[in-house]
Formats: structure tokens, sequence, C-alpha cells
């Protein structure tokens, strides 16, 4: 495969996770996309009422094959058939038998996780968003199901390279094949319910890639050199979004294109040998596909044009704590994060609460929005390792997944553009009001020093 024509480098502004993920900010354009000139600004689908809807996450559970050196020991993971259930079997305990919305065994291959997941990225082109989350413990396959196999032959002084291309390739490549397929030469028509109901020819389609990690709680833009790479920063906006500022979102016109940028952010991870996995993954990882297109309606010359977007988030896995160099500080913050995501969802869960702590990690704050809106798609694809050494780890990242699976999301319609200027006008007369009574306190104590201070006989 010859190297592919230099992507165009794009800013624009991406509207986060109300569909599903982060909002992209160049610094330097920041004043044109205020001004109007974003070119992706709306969310998924709306729904057609102002009543509420409701949705939840689909929880997916994928086992991984024994290793060689595992065999000998037998697996603690039997997927039955069904597809559904799946039977934890550890040695002298109680066996435990468990069911989600889809279990893909060990046998099941790449083609076939990524069939169980296809809806979600046929619904992008669509119009509706869609966030994939792999979740589990370090070994778990975690980075194999994303991206690909993961070749570590060149020796632990060449960098870790999945296989993007060949047979095993992930759930990224296929989904930019899907993108970039002849077949999904039409777009959506229509509004709310309706929206997946009809199709029109597609009249242009606009694709733009970004790639980041999240690296001891620092964000860094995987697509950039890394001699000069620095931490960014993220930007709280309206409804609980997220921007992260100056993240490069770069326009792709093919297949071979976004590849390449796949491929050189891999190769900027974070990776490191943790004992378990000699390319294990040291950073949460989320790359996005942003997909606008402007469909032929009614013969209307301008279209009509939708704009979703796709994130696939590769967790770091959990795992304990290694008393030694870099390793050390790098599992605390994983484990931080992961926890923080952990406890995100029980609040969730507890009708008596009504604050959830996304603001506890910088990986909470971007999913913020996937996690809350039942109107994208968020799947969340939990990896296994079947061996039994890994059994105690296993009843953890399914206690994650049970309680994933019974988290119900609730829409409420924004308010009304008049409403919220109404209700930014009143915020603005607030902050007059208590600005003035400020003055008015600081003129009386001036008054007060000096009466204290002038002669008594004045």
């Amino acid at each position: 495969r010859g190297r592919a024509a230099s992507p165009r480098r794009m800013t624009a502004v991406m509207e986060l996770p109300g569909d599903s993920s982060f909002q992209v900010v160049e610094d330097v354009d920041v004043a044109s996309s205020i001004a109007g000139e974003s070119t992706c600004a709306t969310d998924s689908v709306a729904p057609s009422s102002n009543a509420c809807a409701t949705g939840g996450y689909r929880v997916y559970v994928r086992v991984r094959p024994l290793m060689q050196s595992e065999i000998s020991e037998g697996a603690a993971v039997e997927v039955p058939e069904g597809g559904t259930r799946l039977c934890i079997a550890p040695k002298r305990r109680v066996a435990t038998e468990m069911e989600f919305d889809r279990v893909l065994g060990p046998k099941a291959s790449q083609l076939e996780v990524f069939d169980a997941m296809s809806d979600a990225v046929a619904g992008v082109l669509q119009g509706r968003s869609a966030t994939i989350i792999a979740y589990g413990q370090t070994g778990s396959g975690k980075t194999h199901m994303i991206a690909g196999p993961i070749d570590t032959a060149g020796g632990p002084s060449d960098e870790p390279r999945p296989d993007l291309l060949g047979e095993d390739r992930g759930l990224i490549p296929r989904a930019l094949e899907a993108v970039f397929s002849p077949a999904g030469a039409t777009g959506p028509v229509g509004d709310g319910d309706d929206v997946h109901a009809q199709s029109a020819p597609c009249l242009g389609r606009r694709v733009r890639v970004s790639f980041m990690e999240i690296y001891n709680e620092q964000v860094f833009d995987l697509l950039t050199d890394t001699s000069s790479r620095k931490g960014l920063e993220l930007r709280e906006g309206i409804g609980g979004s997220v921007s992260v500022l100056g993240l490069l979102s770069l326009e792709v016109q093919s297949y071979e294109e976004a590849i390449d940028l796949l491929e050189r952010g891999m190769s900027s991870r974070s990776w490191g040998d943790n004992g378990v996995n000699a390319a294990s993954s040291r950073s949460h990882a989320l790359f996005q596909v942003s997909v606008e297109s402007r469909t032929d309606c009614a013969g209307d010359a301008e279209g009509l044009g939708q704009c979703a977007k796709l994130t696939f988030v590769d967790l770091a896995g959990s795992e304990k704590v290694q008393p030694y160099g870099n390793i050390l500080q790098e599992t605390a913050h994983i484990n931080l994060s992961l926890s923080a995501l952990g406890n995100c969802i029980a609040a969730m869960l507890d009708t008596r609460r009504k604050h959830v702590p996304y603001r506890n990690s910088k990986l909470t704050r971007m999913l913020q929005e996937s996690l809350q809106n039942p109107l994208s798609t968020t799947v969340m694809c939990v990896c296994l390792s079947p061996a039994q050494w890994a059994v105690s780890e296993t009843l953890n990242t399914l206690q994650f997944a049970d309680r994933a699976k019974r988290v119900k999301l609730h829409y409420q319609p924004p308010p009304s553009s008049a409403g919220a200027l109404a209700l930014r006008r009143v915020q603005e007369l607030e902050a007059q009001v208590d600005s003035l009574n400020a003055e008015l306190r600081a003129e009386r104590q001036l008054r007060l020093r000096l009466q204290a201070a002038a002669p008594a006989d004045a």
C-alpha cells in the first residue's frame, strides 16, 4: 500500500458527546467557529416530540482465547450456545451464570465482533452518534479488538504496532471501511423517529479524524509530532460538553488516509511491559471519526445536513500496582480513572443520588455526554481473560458490566433558544448586582475609615 496524500488540516468545533465524545477547538480560529463557521455543530437524532426519551447502554462481553501457557490450568469462563450467557466456573468455587446483550466466545472472529456492532457504525452514517468503549483488565484483548493484533516481534526497542490491514484487523479499520464504502452513499431524510426509515442520495460527505490519549491525567494529541507534544487543556461548554483546546481535527478523503492517521497515532501511544503484557497500553485512547453529510431532500439544492460522530475508547486495563519506576505512577492514574468511571455508573444507578461525579477524572469528563445521553448509541464491550489466574479481576470486570447494563438514561429536551437567552440575561444581571453590591460595601468601609480618622472637633 502506497502512502496516501497528506490530509488537510481543519479548524473546527465538534460538539461533544451529546452525541458522543469530545469537542475539538483549534485555538487560532475559535472566533470564526463562534461566528457560525462550525462544520459539525449538530447532535445526532433529535426526538420528534417534547416527551422524555429513555435508553441504556448495550453491554457486550468478548472472551479472548487461552494463551499457550494457560491451557494446562483450564478455562474459568465458559460460553454456552445462544450468544447472551456466560458461566464463570473457577476452581473450588461455585459456578455463576450471567446474561448480557451479547456474549462473544473465544472462537469468535474479529469479523463476528464487528458484525455485532455494525448497526452502531451504520447509525453514524444515518446521523446517530455512537461510542464504543473497550473495558477490561490488562491482557484481556481490548486493543486487539479495537485496532488489531499487536506485533512485538521487533523486540523491546521497537514500538508495538497493531496489524490494521490483515484478516484480524480490529473494529476501527473495519468501521473506516464502512464509512468510505460505496454502499454508504445514501443519507438520512426526515427527523425524529423517521430518520432511519428513509434514505436519499448523498450529495457530499466530509470525514474528519481526531486521536488522543489520556496519560497520567494529561491529555495528549497523538497526531502531533512527539517532540512538540504538550498537555492539552479541557474547557467546559454549555450542557456539560467538554472542549479539548488545540486538538487536531484532520479531514481525510479516503480510507487509506484515515488508516495512515490511525497508524501514526498508534505508534505515538504510551506502551510498556507491565509483567503481564509485553505491549500493554499505558493510557486511555480516544479515536473519533466525525461524519458530516448532505442529502438531496425533495430537490432542495442545499440538501439536508447531518453530522454524527463515531468514537472508539480503548481503556487501559486495571492491574495491580507495581512498586517501581514509571509503572507505579502509570498504574495509579489508570486505576483511579477506571474507579472514577465505575463510581459514575454506580451513581447513575442510585436513584437517591442527584449528582454524578464526572469531574473526578479527565476520562469521565470527556465521556460525560456519551454516558448520559440516550439519543446516541453507547456500547460497553467488556473484554475478559478466561484464565484461572485472572478470576478475581474477571469477576470485578463482570460486576462493572452488570451495573452498566442496569443503567437507565433519560433525556430532557433542552430549553428553547428564547428561554436560554432569557436565562443568560438573568445571570448577567445577577452578576452586575453582585458587582454593584461589592462596590457599595467597599464605599461604606472607606467612609467609616475616613470618619474614624477625622479629628473629634471637626
